[in-house]
C-alpha cells in the first residue's frame, strides 16, 4: 500500500517533513514521489522518486548523443547526492509517452535494450500500461483513449525481467544488501555491471549501440555457472570475460539460491 504523490516538488518540504512521520506512524506504506529532488528522499521520508536524469540519459544515448560511458558518470553523482530510498527506473510512462513519444519513436531499435537497463540497474523499474502488448502510439492526455489489448507480444519479456526482481535476491531494494558494481570495458558503448547481495548475484552486459560491438575485460569474484534468463541456458563466467554484442544486444545472468 501506498501513495504516488504528483508534482511532490510542488508542495513546501516542511509539508512533508512532517506530514510522512506522522503518516507512518498509523500505517508503514510506500511513499513514492513523482520528482527528483535529494530533499525528498534524503530527509523528507520519500522510499522513492521518478528517475528523470537517468531516463532523459536513455534517450540521449538512443539519439547518439550520449554513450553507454556516461552511465558510470551519472551512477557516481547519483549515489554522491543520494543517501536514502531508489530512484524508480522507466522507458516510458502516462508524461514521456503523450508529450515526446513512444519508447519505439525515442529509442527505436534500442528499446528492449534500454528495459533490461531500466530493471536491473540499481533502482526500480515502471512498467507503463500498453508496453507488453506493446503502444505504438501516442495516447491523449486529457481524453478517454483505449489502449486496446490484444495481442500482448512482450508480456513474456516484460514478465522474465519483473520475475527476476523476485527471484534473485541481489536486486532487492536495500542498499545495505546489495551492491552494484559498474566493470570497465573499455568499450564507451557497452555497459557491464554486476549486483550481489545475501548470496545472490547478477551480471548484465548491454551493447546500447547500433553497431555490433566486441569487449573482452576482467571481472574477478563472479566466476561461476550462471542462468542466462532470456537464453534459456546456463553459461559459466571466469575471471576474463569476452563478449561478442549484435547491435543493442544484451545478456542477463542470473544466480540466486533457492528460496
Amino acid at each position: 500500500d501506498g501513495f504516488r504523490m504528483d508534482v511532490a516538488h510542488g508542495v513546501p518540504y516542511d509539508f512533508w517533513d512532517e506530514c510522512i512521520p506522522a503518516l507512518m506512524k498509523t500505517k508503514k506504506v510506500f511513499m513514492l514521489a513523482e520528482a527528483e529532488k535529494e530533499h525528498l528522499r534524503n530527509t523528507s521520508g520519500f522510499a522513492a522518486d521518478y528517475g528523470w536524469a537517468f531516463h532523459h540519459l536513455m534517450n540521449e544515448i538512443a539519439e547518439g548523443k550520449k554513450n553507454a560511458a556516461d552511465i558510470n558518470t551519472w551512477y557516481q553523482e547519483y549515489r554522491e547526492k543520494y543517501t536514502k530510498g531508489f530512484h524508480i527506473h522507466f522507458t516510458s510512462n502516462h508524461d514521456e509517452n503523450s508529450w515526446n513519444g513512444t519508447e519505439f519513436e525515442r529509442m527505436a531499435e534500442g528499446h528492449k535494450a534500454f528495459a533490461v537497463l531500466a530493471s536491473t540497474f540499481d533502482g526500480m523499474p515502471l512498467v507503463y500500461s500498453g508496453q507488453e502488448e506493446p503502444l505504438r502510439r501516442r495516447l491523449k492526455f486529457f481524453e478517454k483513449d483505449v489502449i486496446g489489448f490484444k495481442n500482448y507480444q512482450y508480456a513474456d519479456f516484460y514478465r522474465t525481467l519483473l520475475s527476476l526482481k523476485k527471484q534473485n535476491k541481489a536486486l532487492k531494494n536495500d542498499m545495505n544488501a546489495s551492491k552494484t558494481i559498474i566493470w570497465e570495458t573499455a568499450n564507451p558503448n557497452v555497459i557491464a555491471y554486476s549486483r550481489q547481495g545475501m548470496g545472490d548475484a547478477l551480471f548484465t552486459i548491454i551493447n546500447l549501440s547500433p553497431i555490433q560491438q566486441s569487449v573482452e575485460f576482467a571481472i574477478e569474484g563472479l566466476e561461476g555457472p550462471y542462468e542466462n534468463i532470456f537464453g534459456n541456458s546456463t553459461i559459466s563466467l571466469g575471471p576474463n570475460a569476452k563478449f561478442n554484442l549484435k547491435p543493442w544486444d544484451y545478456l542477463v545472468l542470473s544466480r540466486a539460491q533457492s528460496n
